[in-house]
C-alpha cells in the first residue's frame, strides 16, 4: 500500500523490519528491492537482489531483479546479462523478457530483440 501510494522511502523501513523479521521470506524481500529501486537506493537494491539469488537460486526474481537496479544504474550491459539469467531459470518468465526486449531496443538492438521474443514464443508457442 505504502509503495502504491508514492511512500516508497516508509515502505523501504517496513519492509528492512518484515526481512528481519523474517529472512528466509522470498516475498518480502522481493518488495524491499523493488522498494529500494523506487527511492533510487540501488546499491542496497543490488545487494538485495544478489542476496536473493543466494537464498532462492532455482527462482528467477533474484536475476530480474538484479537486472532492474542494474537498468536503474544505467548498466545496460548487466542488466541484459540478469535477464537472460532470469530467463534461463525460468524461460516463460514474461516480465524478464519483455524487460530485456526494452534494454534491448532503448540501446538500438532491435532485430536482436525480435529475435529474442521469436526464440521464447518457439519454445513456449502456447504461452
Amino acid at each position: 500500500l505504502l509503495m502504491q501510494s508514492n511512500r516508497a522511502g516508509q515502505a523501504v523501513a517496513v519492509l528492512e523490519k518484515a526481512v528481519l523479521a523474517l529472512p528466509d521470506d522470498a516475498s518480502a524481500r522481493e518488495l524491499l528491492i523493488r522498494a529500494y529501486i523506487a527511492t533510487r537506493d540501488l546499491d542496497a537494491a543490488r545487494t538485495g537482489a544478489e542476496d536473493l539469488k543466494t537464498l532462492r537460486p532455482q527462482l528467477a526474481v533474484g536475476p530480474y531483479l538484479a537486472g532492474l537496479a542494474a537498468q536503474a544504474r544505467g548498466d545496460g550491459d548487466a542488466a541484459v546479462k540478469e535477464f537472460e539469467s532470469a530467463l534461463k531459470l525460468q524461460p516463460t518468465a514474461m516480465d524478464a523478457l519483455s524487460a530485456l526486449v526494452r534494454v534491448q531496443v532503448a540501446r538500438g538492438r532491435t532485430a536482436s530483440a525480435i529475435d529474442r521474443v521469436n526464440a521464447s514464443v518457439a519454445a513456449s508457442p502456447d504461452n
